[in-house]
C-alpha cells in the first residue's frame, strides 16, 4: 500500500511540479511539437496515438471542433504522458466520413497545435459462417458503435455491430441458402457514408486446390485450377518456395500467375491463403528444356519442317 502511495505521488510531482524548461511562456523558442501526426486515419473501434515534442510544458488542453452536428466522432481527447516530451492523443470509436479537428494549447494558451482526424474507410476482406450457418464478413472499419448493414447481390441486410473485425448478418432471411454450391455473389458496405469496393465471392465450403502443374526452373506464368472464393485477386495470397507470386486473375475455379524461378528441379511447397484459411501442397519445377515431351527443340522442329516441304516438292514434281 505504502509502495502503490509513493508511486502514485511520484507520478503526480512529474506532470505537475516539473516545469517547461522555457521560463518565459510568452517567448519559447524551441516548442516543437513533431508534426507527422497532424492527420490520423483512425481506427473504427478506436485509436491512440503518441505525439513527440519539445518544451511543450506539463499541462495541454484540447479543444475538439465537431462538424456539421455529427454524433457518429468526435470526443478525442489529448494529455501528457511525459513532460516536455510526449503526448497522447485518444480517438475513440466512431465512424464518419467527415473530418475532425484537435486544437491543443500549451504554455497557457500561448502556443497551439492542430490535429485532425477520420476514420478508416470499410475494406471487405473475406467471409465465414458460424456454427448457426449465419453468414459472417471479415474486413475492417466496420462500426463498432451502431449495427452495419451490408449490400449483398443489390439487396440490403441487416447486420451487428463489429466485433474484432467481423459482422454478422442478423436478418432473418439468410441470402446465401438461395445460392447454389459455387454460386456469385457481391458484398457492399456503407459505413457512415464511407462504402467499400465491391467484392465478389463465390460460395464454396472450403478453399481447395485440385490439380497444380509443372513449372519451368527459370520461372514464368501458369494456371491452378480449384476452388478459390473470389474474383479479387488483392484478397488471395499464393505463396511457392516462400515467395509471394503475382496473380494476375482469378475466378471461382482458376488462377493465374506469375511464379519465381528456382535452383534446380524438385518439388517445392505451395500455399494458398483467403482470410483464415489455408491449403498447402507440393508444386513440380522441372527444366522444359530437358523435357522433349514438354518443349520440342528448334532442330528437331527444323528437321520436320525440312522433310514436309522436300515431300511436298517431290509430290508436286510427280504430278507434272
Amino acid at each position: 500500500m505504502i509502495k502503490l502511495l509513493i508511486s502514485i505521488l511520484i507520478i503526480y510531482l512529474i506532470n505537475n511540479l516539473v516545469e517547461s524548461s522555457c521560463s518565459d511562456f510568452e517567448n519559447c523558442p524551441t516548442f516543437f511539437i513533431d508534426s507527422s501526426n497532424d492527420n490520423i486515419v483512425a481506427n473504427t473501434y478506436g485509436s491512440v496515438i503518441t505525439v513527440n515534442g519539445v518544451d511543450f510544458g506539463t499541462d495541454v488542453i484540447g479543444e475538439t471542433i465537431i462538424v456539421e452536428n455529427n454524433i457518429n466522432g468526435g470526443g478525442a481527447s489529448v494529455k501528457v504522458l511525459v513532460p516536455d516530451s510526449k503526448l497522447e492523443i485518444d480517438i475513440p470509436a466512431g465512424q464518419s466520413n467527415k473530418n475532425f479537428t484537435i486544437i491543443a494549447y500549451f504554455l497557457n494558451y500561448n502556443y497551439n497545435h492542430t490535429f485532425n482526424y477520420t476514420y478508416e474507410k470499410p475494406i471487405v476482406s473475406s467471409f465465414t459462417f458460424k456454427e448457426s450457418g449465419d453468414l459472417s464478413i471479415i474486413g475492417k472499419g466496420f462500426s463498432y458503435k451502431i449495427d452495419n448493414n451490408i449490400t449483398l447481390n443489390g439487396q440490403v441486410y441487416n447486420a451487428s455491430k463489429a466485433i474484432n473485425g467481423s459482422i454478422t448478418l442478423t436478418d432473418s432471411i439468410n441470402p446465401t441458402k438461395y445460392l447454389d454450391q459455387g454460386g456469385k455473389f457481391e458484398i457492399i458496405i456503407n459505413v457512415a457514408g464511407q462504402i467499400s469496393e465491391p467484392v465478389t465471392f463465390y460460395l464454396f465450403e472450403q478453399l481447395s486446390l485440385k490439380t497444380t502443374p509443372k513449372l519451368n526452373i527459370t520461372g514464368g506464368k501458369s494456371t491452378l485450377n480449384g476452388s478459390f472464393k473470389t474474383s479479387s485477386t488483392n484478397l488471395l495470397k499464393l505463396k511457392i518456395n516462400g515467395i509471394i507470386c503475382e496473380i494476375e486473375s482469378v475466378n471461382s475455379n482458376n488462377l493465374n500467375f506469375t511464379y519465381p524461378s528456382v535452383t534446380k528441379i524438385g518439388k517445392y511447397p505451395i500455399t494458398i491463403s483467403f482470410g483464415d484459411d489455408l491449403i498447402s501442397s507440393e508444386i513440380e519445377y522441372i527444366n522444359f528444356k530437358d523435357d522433349s515431351d514438354e518443349r520440342p527443340s528448334n532442330s528437331n522442329v527444323l528437321s520436320l519442317s525440312f522433310i514436309l516441304i522436300s515431300s511436298l516438292l517431290f509430290i508436286q514434281k510427280l504430278l507434272i
